[in-house]
């Protein structure tokens, strides 16, 4: 007999929190890097 056992909210978010949290942070750079890139496009500037 298999009996599965579920986590509770903060079981999961101790375990999974340190990954999301990664995560984020690296969307978070990118989104930054972007939006620099977008404005140097839009002030004439040229980033390369």
């Amino acid at each position: 007999v298999y009996m599965a056992s579920a986590m509770t909210i903060e079981q999961a978010a101790e375990k999974h929190l340190p990954a999301l949290q990664r995560v984020a942070k690296q969307i978070e750079e990118g989104v930054e890097s972007q939006a620099i890139l977008v404005a140097g496009r839009r002030s004439g500037m040229h980033l390369r």
